[in-house]
């Protein structure tokens, strides 16, 4: 069984009402929903509000992190980083609050045989395309050799629960830290790609790598129904209609899976 897992924070609640409805919309066959948001926010009256507007059928838990980073974007990652620690099932699938599904989405879309599948880009194709590179270095830096493949390129990512708890011991072993006291000294991280290059480089059997450079992949990731969007840009009138249009309710249930 797969849970979704959702890091979110005060100012990204009015988004995560829209994740939410469109998981009550479109996501089939997860076993549950799991909520972190940093300390003292799970009371905030906003949450509140947003979250009694939202009658999910799958159950959702949420939960409060004890922020270790003053700087939000690093401190989110650290929770990502211990999402095990809060969900039951086998299987992780990573969401963003700013993010929405636009058509039905079984979880067992995201296997292959029995297997996650992980979206890379070799950086090769990268730099000949002409676009940056920023999270070779620090995933280099923390892996301790070279890395060949970009890893955060959709969301839902999808990871067996027991790697994280590896991952951690890796970065105790390699570095003599733990992964929060890493993460809390480093200038640039990028969770995903830490955690995609671990399972390349330890659990490449456990993967379906699907490599956006081989014809058709990238039509496979854009057909998957996932959309994220923005949220330091602002949740504005255009594209809260255009939510709501997507989402729009119907006195039919059997509408909704």
């Amino acid at each position: 069984m797969t849970t979704l897992f959702i890091r979110s924070y005060a100012n990204d609640f009015p988004w995560l009402y829209y994740c939410l409805q469109s998981i009550r919309k479109f996501a089939v066959g997860f076993s549950e929903v799991r909520i972190v948001v940093p300390n003292g926010q799970a009371q905030d009256a906003e949450f509140e509000v947003e979250m009694s507007r939202v009658k999910l059928k799958l159950p959702v838990f949420v939960h409060e992190w004890n922020t270790e980073d003053s700087r939000g974007y690093f401190d989110q990652q650290i929770s990502k980083l211990h999402a095990d620690l809060y969900v039951s099932s086998d299987f992780i699938t990573y969401i963003d609050s700013d993010t929405v599904l636009t058509h039905v989405l079984k979880a067992s879309d995201l296997f292959v045989q029995s297997r996650p599948i992980y979206p890379i880009t070799p950086y090769n194709s990268i730099i000949m395309s002409g676009d940056g590179i920023p999270w070779r270095g620090p995933t280099e830096a923390f892996m301790g050799e070279r890395v060949e493949y970009e890893f955060m390129r959709r969301q839902m990512i999808t990871i067996p629960k027991r790697i994280l708890g590896e991952l951690r011991q890796f970065c105790f072993v390699k570095h003599r830290r733990s992964m929060t006291d890493y993460v809390k000294h480093a200038s640039e991280f990028s969770e995903f790609n830490v955690i995609g290059a671990f399972c390349y480089k330890t659990h490449c059997d456990a993967f379906h790598w699907q490599n956006t450079e081989h014809p058709g992949e990238i039509n496979k990731i854009v057909a998957l129904g996932v959309k994220q969007h923005w949220s330091w840009g602002g949740l504005n009138d255009l594209i809260r209609n255009e939510l709501n249009d997507l989402l729009v309710y119907s006195n039919d249930e059997s509408k909704f899976y």
